[in-house]
């Protein structure tokens, strides 16, 4: 028994069933564990599963010493830590920082091992000047880090979680994990239960499936999830196949989490990113390419032992912190059963960046398959400038489009190929910040803006990627004078992101239609603004911002705004 951290031998737990009157009846004995028989290894990760009600807090409390059992023999060796409810004992009209020795006393630490560890708490934490303020000040997650960052701080021998993993933002979460990887590394015991299966099989080493208070099942984690989901299963009744279609994707991860977190690395580190390659026009190493051109994004990694269910992941976002693009071999259908151990490398190839002039942050990740925990994760870690005609309206993408007209007597081919030199740019400032202007004069109006698909009908959805166009109809007055004007169309997102920017010479034209042979915008809402600039008056002869909605749908899982043409290569990447 000495050499293991926790020894159970025939525990046994049981409750008396009561009837819920004043005068309480005894109905009977409920067993939560009934023969538990349980040897722990020392330095081992063991996770318990199974559905509620099937006895896993029960164990957990009896090996932490909380509940004692009814029968059998229990030995723990080494100090136990049980973490049940993140920042027991809190107290609001104290400070974080007070908070941190109330707890800390409450959980069994003495003052100065609070002491010696307050700086490691309070880095880890993160919550700078907000420690000393009241905790009734703080948000959820910021009380959710700071229990976690006390209890992560603490010395045991044995660490006992039960359903406490969710603190807070991705992050952090991540960053909670690195500190289990760390407790593992130096051979602490774990035992946690949890409904994160991507938890459980990433970080145990073994996994006990309790049902009904017995143990069905110890072995390999993969396994005892496997055996889970199947009592699950079974346990639902059958109905038949559904013929329900597939849901489209109607929307989609817009903003980056955190700005402030770009430049930094999370993850349990068990791959390890060592050098990541921005490969241009030609092959040339480059930060910075022209829009529209190619780029392929190289990973070299290191993975320390062999790395099973694992998927890349990289992500372009603006430098405002809007979600460009972020494709994954997941999303992307390429299964990558393992990384094996040693040096490995795979690549991400743009045909063509399809974003505005502007700078850009790029992160690059290795998960594991269901992106719930990194293996190592550079968050918005790599410049990148794209460069080219300075559109001065802060669009987001530069998508090739194709405008055409039609005269009182004549049909016009199509006019300009994307967007055409104009004298002078629309000042969008003039428009204020909200949707909802409508500006129209005696000289010039918008008659109506019809959104059509490649059938000529109105539409008001459409898939990534289809044909769409825009009808604009205008209206003169007489001896309208628009031969000096500016024709400008711009695509909005619903929260007010500017997407694609359209601006060419103006003649007065019944009818202007602006085409897109793809739309690449992904799942979400849009809305569409028009109008005609008078460069010589400053002012808008006719606009109608944010008053035309539409909305984008996909077959298909990503992040971000606008879907690029791409292909993956590398170690383990099934085509």
């Amino acid at each position: 028994m000495d050499q293991k951290a926790v020894c159970l031998k025939s525990i046994d737990k049981k409750y008396p069933v009561l009837s819920g009157s004043s005068t309480a009846v005894h109905l009977g004995e409920f067993w939560a564990l009934k023969g538990i028989n349980l040897e722990i290894e020392r330095g081992t990760t063991l996770g318990v599963i199974g559905r509620n009600g099937a006895g896993k807090t029960t164990l957990l409390h009896i090996i932490s010493g909380v509940l004692s059992p009814t029968g059998g023999a229990k030995q723990v060796n080494g100090n136990v830590m049980g973490l049940f409810n993140l920042g027991v004992g809190f107290q609001d009209e104290l400070s974080g920082r007070e908070n941190i020795f109330l707890n800390g006393a409450i959980l069994g630490a003495e003052r100065r091992e609070i002491d010696a560890n307050l700086d490691k708490i309070l880095e880890f934490s993160e919550l700078g000047r907000f420690i000393d303020m009241p905790l009734g000040s703080y948000s959820q997650g910021m009380r959710l880090r700071l229990g976690f960052s006390i209890i992560a701080n603490l010395d045991f021998d044995v660490f006992v979680i039960d359903e406490v993993l969710a603190v807070g933002d991705a992050l952090f979460t991540n960053k909670c994990l690195e500190r289990f990887m760390d407790f593992k590394r130096t051979g602490k015991t774990l035992i946690l239960t949890t409904q994160a299966m991507d938890f459980i099989e990433r970080l145990c080493d073994e996994v006990i499936l309790l049902d009904h208070g017995h143990i069905l099942f110890k072995g390999e984690a993969a396994l005892a999830v496997d055996k889970y989901r199947f009592l699950l299963s079974n346990e639902k009744f059958f109905v038949g196949p559904s013929q329900k279609e597939p849901d489209l994707v109607k929307r989609t991860k817009r903003w980056a989490d955190n700005t402030s977190d770009w430049g930094k690395t999370f993850g349990g580190k068990e791959v390890n990113i060592k050098e990541v390659e921005l490969i241009g026009k030609n092959g040339v190493k480059t930060n910075q390419i022209k829009s529209q051109e190619p780029l392929t994004v190289k990973v070299h990694y290191e993975a320390r032992h062999r790395i099973k269910n694992v998927h890349f992941g990289v992500a372009i976002f603006r430098s405002d912190g809007v979600y460009c693009y972020g494709p994954n071999t997941e999303f992307d259908g390429h299964k990558i059963p393992a990384l094996e151990q040693g040096k490995g490398s795979f690549k991400l190839s743009y045909g063509k960046v399809l974003l505005a002039p502007g700078a850009y942050k790029i992160s690059v990740a290795i998960w594991d398959k269901n992106e719930a925990f990194a293996f190592d994760y550079h968050y918005g870690f790599y410049d990148l400038t794209v460069t080219g005609a300075d559109h001065n309206n802060g669009s987001l993408v530069d998508v090739p489009f194709k405008i055409g007209a039609v005269g009182m007597k004549q049909r016009l081919a199509f006019l300009f190929n994307r967007n055409s030199v104009v004298k002078d740019r629309v000042d969008l400032t003039v428009l204020g910040p909200g949707f909802g202007a409508r500006i129209d004069t005696p000289g010039c109006s918008i008659a109506a803006l019809n959104i059509l698909a490649s059938n000529g009908r109105v539409k008001e959805s459409f898939v990534t990627n289809e044909k769409v166009c825009f009808q604009i109809e205008f209206s003169f007055g007489e001896n309208a004078r628009t031969n000096t004007k500016t024709l400008w169309f711009g695509i909005f997102r619903d929260d007010g992101v500017y997407c694609q920017d359209v601006q060419a010479p103006f003649t007065a034209r019944r009818e202007v239609t602006i085409e897109f042979p793809r739309l690449p915008l992904l799942p979400g809402g849009y809305c569409v603004s028009a109008g005609v600039w008078d460069s010589s008056r400053r002012k808008f002869l006719t606009c109608h911002h944010g008053l035309y909605p539409f909305r984008m749908v996909f077959d298909k899982q990503d992040h971000g705004t606008v879907y690029l043409d791409h292909s993956w290569d590398g170690e383990g990447i099934k085509r």
